[in-house]
């Protein structure tokens, strides 16, 4: 064999050897790296799936209202809903289940998981005298309920058709007085803030009036504006679009101040009339949601309820955002169960 010869085969050798050592110490570094993978991919899944449920919200929210699309309330959560996903980072589908006062959504509402992906409007005080009325036997109270936030407060007011006789407070009272029962006044429904302004309105005239129960304040509205009903009795916000457009003239607003939206129109208490009463509507949960995804959804909610572009398109279509925190709000809707309960006798 040849120097040369020698030296090349050497030098495979050598090479093949190196190649094979090598192959051993990789092959014992990949047993050595599954030993330390204990958990399965399977169960590493699960884990990584755990983790991101965590973490509040990762998917589409309901927010449910009690009143039919179009409505006051059901405008006022649409003009919400826009600010509200920029903070929360989730579609927000609004779901209207109107029926019953609001209590067909506030029985779903009630069934509902604590989760904080249901939630829905709660109008006071139409919550409160759905089941205070005990002809009604609902199955629940404001003890089943977490509130997040209120969102409006929509004083109650007087209005009549534009070419009406009538032109101040006193001129219906006046009326109605010779002639009992004879002047026809609109509600949006049995028990709610619109029929209780309307009581009292007769209680403080010492007046009695022919008093008609429609399914909303658009219905409310169309009956005055069609001359079938006399006086409109009816949420500031409610009245904005007709007022606006002057086919109504609002002749009174049952607040302690004039309202901002309306300040030519004189309140009640100006006229001789000393009672006040308003729409609030915020929002509630299930009762029972974890205390980390009710902070979440109350930082957000505050945020979206204060956010400057959003206060100024409520007040273009005549609603007055008054945001109360979860503390506030809540004592707010315990303190109004007892002010309905000493005001209605059932």
């Amino acid at each position: 064999m040849k120097f040369y010869d020698y030296i090349v085969n050497k030098k495979l050798v050598s090479i093949i050897i190196f190649i094979f050592l090598v192959s051993i110490l990789c092959i014992g570094c990949s047993a050595d790296t599954s030993q330390e993978q204990e958990i399965p991919q399977e169960e590493l899944n699960e884990t990584q799936v755990k983790q991101q449920s965590d973490i509040f919200p990762n998917k589409p929210i309901t927010i449910m209202t009690g009143y039919k699309a179009g409505s006051v309330t059901d405008l006022g959560l649409r003009l919400l809903v826009p600010y509200l996903e920029e903070e929360l980072g989730q579609r927000i589908t609004v779901l209207n289940k109107p029926g019953g006062g609001g209590w067909i959504a506030w029985n779903e509402l009630a069934k509902a998981e604590p989760d904080g992906y249901t939630l829905s409007v709660v109008n006071a005080p139409n919550f409160h005298t759905g089941y205070l009325n005990p002809e009604l036997k609902r199955d629940y109270t404001v003890r089943d309920f977490d509130f997040i936030a209120n969102h409006v407060l929509d004083p109650s007011a007087i209005s009549v058709r534009i070419d009406s006789e009538f032109n101040s407070i006193d001129d219906i009272v006046n009326y109605a007085r010779e002639h009992p029962n004879e002047l026809s006044i609109t509600t949006t429904g049995p028990a709610t803030d619109d029929h209780i302004m309307a009581l009292m309105l007769e209680n403080y005239a010492d007046a009695k009036f022919n008093i008609v129960h429609c399914e909303g304040g658009n219905e409310s509205v169309q009956q005055v504006l069609g001359g079938h009903i006399d006086i409109l009795c009816e949420n500031v916000g409610g009245v904005m679009v007709p007022l606006m457009s002057k086919e109504v003239k609002m002749l009174g607003v049952a607040t302690e101040e004039r309202n901002v939206l309306v300040p030519d129109v004189p309140t009640l208490k100006e006229q001789g009339y000393d009672f006040v009463t308003q729409s609030a509507r915020g929002i509630a949960t299930p009762k029972g949601i974890p205390d980390d995804i009710k902070e979440i959804l109350a930082n957000a909610f505050e945020k979206a309820m204060n956010n400057p572009e959003h206060i100024e398109k409520m007040k273009e279509i005549g609603l007055t955002v008054e945001y109360l925190g979860p503390d506030e709000y809540t004592k707010f809707m315990y303190n109004q169960e007892k002010a309905v309960e000493e005001l209605l006798i059932w």
